[in-house]
């Protein structure tokens, strides 16, 4: 029977700093989407809204983008959306600065939009590490 030689305290404690930076790696540099959350809601008939959660630390700057099918005209966004590319069916908002709580976006169309045609995704770097996170909003 073999039995285990103990280990060393320099070696120990290298152990424990590599499973503490594993941790952190597997916490902070999976894309983990704990800054931020999205939810994509049914508004009126014609309207899809994007509710975007950020928690504490929020990130800095974050990019909304909500996908309608084409062929639908926007009748109005709010707030303002930084592009809409009618061909492709892409509505783009650039927020920045943004803080912790609840940002909500909302697009009108000239038709009834349904929640099951549309998706949205946001992106933002994930405060600590600077990783890129992308993240599609539930329904």
């Amino acid at each position: 029977m073999m039995t285990a030689k103990p280990l060393s305290r320099h070696r120990l404690l290298r152990l424990i700093v590599s499973c503490l930076g594993l941790l952190c790696t597997l916490t902070l540099g999976t894309g983990r989407a704990d800054a931020a959350s999205a939810q994509l809601l049914q508004g009126q008939a014609n309207s899809i809204v994007v509710q975007i959660n950020l928690e504490q630390p929020a990130p800095a700057n974050l990019i909304a983008e909500l996908y309608f099918p084409p062929g639908v005209q926007i009748v109005s966004a709010s707030p303002h959306p930084a592009k809409i590319d009618r061909n492709r069916g892409v509505v783009r908002w650039l927020l920045k600065a943004t803080r912790p709580g609840t940002q909500l976006l909302q697009v009108t169309g000239n038709q009834p939009l349904r929640l099951s045609d549309c998706t949205a995704r946001i992106r933002y770097r994930q405060p600590g590490s600077g990783q890129m996170v992308e993240i599609n909003a539930s329904r």
